[in-house]
């Protein structure tokens, strides 16, 4: 389990379809492992009416740079119409290590999407499964995916479904399955105590992935979703994994929507 693969789950920002008014949701997460903290994640989701707009950035602990340094920044644009969530453009830009790479995608609704990848590219896409362009049609950028199952979340209470992505290089399919609900004590480290949600995240590789290799997400991920507080929007609250390394843990350390603003003790 990784701190890349984290970031498809964590860097999130949830809403309900349909708002009357501009509304605007800052959260942050704060990751551990083993009890040392490895770095941050800060969502910004901004909704009104039949618009949205995420905007995510990640950042590794800053002592931790001799041994490796991450850097994410990822943004989506769409449309929001009835049950309907229509992206209209993605771009992600991002350094592990010395290594950077990004991505632009525009989104079309009669073909499939426009990309264009930054960085380091495939060095010979044959070593890959094919894209099947077509298919990319239905597909929707990770931050929108997530959004699109929260919406889900917030109007029924079911964590269920299949949501189709393409990050600019990856195809795959999202498959969420209910896990009940867990309850978090106070924490230092957290805003959020009381029952979460259970989500289980598993995927389903399609096209664009290194054949004979097992790529990273082929690993589970469980995340809590709840509303920190009474009336506020559901987001992930915690994630726990172990690993070989030690318990690999995701907190919600800082919670912004309307005239509520939570902090964690241990908040960076």
């Amino acid at each position: 389990m990784s701190i890349r693969n984290i970031a498809l789950g964590t860097l999130v920002a949830v809403g309900t379809v349909g708002v009357a008014k501009a509304e605007t949701l800052n959260m942050t997460h704060s990751v551990y492992l083993g009890g040392f903290f490895m770095g941050t994640f800060q969502t910004e989701f901004n909704q009104l009416n039949d618009s949205y707009s995420i905007k995510a950035v990640a950042k590794s602990n800053r002592k931790l740079d001799w041994f490796f340094t991450w850097d994410a920044v990822a943004s989506s644009e769409g449309k929001l119409s009835g049950n309907k969530i229509l992206p209209s453009e993605h771009r992600y830009q991002s350094k592990w290590k010395d290594e950077q790479r990004g991505a632009e995608i525009l989104f079309q609704t009669a073909a499939p999407p426009k990309y264009e990848l930054t960085g380091k590219k495939p060095n010979n896409p044959k070593k890959s499964t094919p894209l099947k362009h077509v298919e990319l049609m239905k597909a929707v950028d990770p931050l929108t995916a997530i959004m699109a199952a929260t919406f889900k979340l917030e109007s029924d209470g079911k964590c269920n479904g299949q949501y189709p992505v393409f990050d600019g290089r990856r195809h795959y399919e999202i498959n969420l399955k209910d896990i009940g609900v867990a309850s978090f004590k106070k924490s230092n480290y957290s805003v959020f105590k009381g029952e979460a949600k259970g989500c289980r995240i598993t995927y389903n590789k399609l096209g664009g992935f290194k054949k004979n290799s097992n790529f990273e997400l082929e690993d589970d991920l469980d995340i809590y979703m709840a509303a920190p507080v009474p009336g506020g929007r559901i987001v992930p609250v915690r994630m726990s994994v172990d690993t070989e390394l030690g318990g690999f843990e995701l907190h919600l350390e800082r919670y912004k929507f309307r005239d509520v603003q939570l902090a964690s003790r241990n908040a960076k």
